[in-house]
């Protein structure tokens, strides 16, 4: 079961979404890395405002990957907070199973 990362805007219309999916194990295995991954709520949704997506952006970009997975997904999850940032009313949804 996979948590979609997906950038929307306001009206909940769909900007982007990131190229792969984070399993449980993963999210559980990041947030070691970055903090603010523990309030995603692996089996329901989560939204990130703007100052939330600025925070996770400092974190995933201080976070050391332990490996190639976790450079990835953190990757992704910095894409999208970088267009999240880029204009005003957009915000990170975390769609989980």
């Amino acid at each position: 079961m996979a948590i979609s990362v997906v950038l929307r805007r306001e009206n909940s219309e769909e900007v982007d979404r990131a190229t792969i999916g984070l399993t449980v194990a993963d999210l559980v295995r990041l947030t070691a890395l970055v903090p603010m991954l523990r309030w995603v709520d692996a089996y329901g949704n989560t939204i990130f405002n703007a100052r939330q997506i600025h925070a996770l952006k400092e974190e995933v970009c201080a976070a050391a990957p332990k490996d190639e997975d976790d450079e990835v997904l953190l990757g992704e999850i910095a894409r999208l907070c970088e267009l999240g940032e880029a204009r005003p009313h957009r915000y990170l949804w975390f769609i989980g199973d």
